[in-house]
């Protein structure tokens, strides 16, 4: 298994055959904020993103870095890396208000 960053943090996981986003995955939708015609793609979200088995390994992997930098390049992808910080934001302010008060 093999991971790469998309500079948010390590997002992108390649296992044998398939490859996805974890970025995309953990957000699961970009809400309201969406634009028109913006939407998380079901195949990066699920890990079924293929790997080309024809031609050498070389053209494979190319191909798979294609695939990545379009991804990481793409409105739904940038707009899920934006939701997934202000979740990271809005837990660590819940964490701050449910602490106790020190005494």
């Amino acid at each position: 298994m093999h991971t790469y960053s998309c500079g948010y943090r390590s997002s992108y996981i390649v296992c044998l055959c398939f490859a996805g986003c974890l970025v995309c995955s953990s957000v699961n939708s970009i809400g309201i904020d969406k634009d028109h015609g913006v939407s998380l793609s079901r195949e990066w979200m699920d890990f079924e993103i293929q790997v080309s088995g024809q031609g050498s390994r070389t053209t494979s992997l190319s191909v798979l870095r294609n695939k990545v930098r379009k991804h990481a390049l793409s409105k739904a992808h940038t707009q899920a890396v934006k939701v997934a910080e202000q979740q990271k934001e809005a837990a660590i302010e819940k964490g701050v208000e449910t602490m106790p008060e020190p005494t």
